[in-house]
């Protein structure tokens, strides 16, 4: 993928990423240690939710649910006593961060 942002956007100069998925060790070693470092957890809110960064931890790679995962989650909604403990019910927060593409270009080897 890299390689054809290379050659096909010359011009780009950071990669944005902002997932649930960034919680994950596995996940985290397969990019570069500069664009781990620059980690910051997104604190949700009522006008803010990021859905679509938030509900692919529920299923795993084959489609099937998570049991673990929705269990801890509906605890969390039970346990829940206003909207802001609602909005931090969800297992894994979401993760933002950022770092240049060169970096990304070196991690891969990509010259």
């Amino acid at each position: 993928m890299f390689e054809k942002i290379k050659k096909n956007f010359p011009e780009a100069k950071y990669v944005n990423g902002e997932s649930w998925l960034y919680n994950l060790t596995n996940y985290r070693n397969l990019l570069p240690p500069n664009y781990t470092a620059n980690m910051k957890v997104i604190i949700p809110n009522d006008g803010n939710i990021y859905l679509e960064s938030l509900w692919g931890q529920f299923i795993d790679r084959y489609g099937q649910g998570r049991m673990r995962v929705i269990r801890e989650f509906e605890e969390n909604v039970r346990k829940s006593r206003s909207t802001d403990e609602l909005l931090h019910s969800f297992p894994y927060p979401i993760i933002q961060t950022q770092d240049k593409i060169e970096n990304f270009y070196k991690f891969y080897g990509i010259e």
